[in-house]
């Protein structure tokens, strides 16, 4: 039997971590098309409820339909987002709404720079932390520090332990980010698998400079 949830929290939700309907649903465990009857209708079956709630690190409860939720100054929403999301740091803002269909780029004969990508990740994977804030592009640096980024990082990367395997799950390119200039960018998701963590899910975006990929946000969930 379904049951109620507050399907605009639960969007805010997904936007607030910049998640795709399709990245939800991989990281639920879910089918693209109950991700999609659950948001339109806020009809959900109480496994796919915690489902749902667990991809978010929140209670069951949590989202269900509160007459006193604030959309827009939940300042206890936003502080629970930094702690359980490893690396959402202020970076993350420049995500929000990225997945809009409006910010497609026409398909082009350029292949996405998965190569670069996976170079840098490696930076992250050998714990050369520095070395990959050094090779990340200059917007990446502005928010934060490579001693922030090192700190960061080491609380939240490193327990993971080493990468067992990555594939990419999707690569999209963009024309632009909101709060960013016109440029050429592409999302990457992986699904990882660590150590200490068997199911993971990166994002990484980079953008073009000077005929060179490099990145200017990463989150893993």
């Amino acid at each position: 039997m379904d049951m109620k949830i507050d399907s605009k929290f639960l969007k805010k939700e997904r936007k607030d971590r910049a998640w795709s309907q399709q990245h939800l649903a991989d990281a639920a465990n879910l089918s693209l098309r109950t991700v999609q009857r659950i948001e339109n209708t806020g009809n959900a079956s109480p496994e796919s409820i915690k489902a749902i709630a667990a991809a978010f690190d929140l209670k069951p409860q949590d989202i269900a339909p509160s007459p006193n939720r604030n959309y827009f100054l939940d300042y206890s929403h936003q502080s629970r987002i930094f702690v359980s999301a490893f690396f959402a740091i202020s970076i993350l803002v420049i995500y929000v709404f990225l997945f809009t269909a409006n910010n497609l780029v026409a398909e082009t004969d350029e292949q996405p720079p998965t190569k670069s990508v996976l170079s840098w990740l490696s930076e992250v994977d050998s714990e050369r932390y520095v070395e990959s804030w050094n090779q990340a592009a200059p917007l990446f640096q502005k928010q934060l520090s490579s001693n922030d980024w090192n700190h960061a990082l080491t609380i939240s990367r490193k327990p993971l332990g080493k990468k067992l395997s990555r594939k990419v799950i999707s690569s999209n390119r963009h024309s632009s980010l909101p709060g960013v200039p016109q440029g050429d960018y592409f999302v990457f998701l992986f699904a990882t698998s660590f150590e200490n963590k068997v199911k993971a899910v990166e994002t990484v975006t980079v953008t073009k400079l000077n005929n060179e990929w490099k990145v200017i946000g990463y989150f893993i969930k």
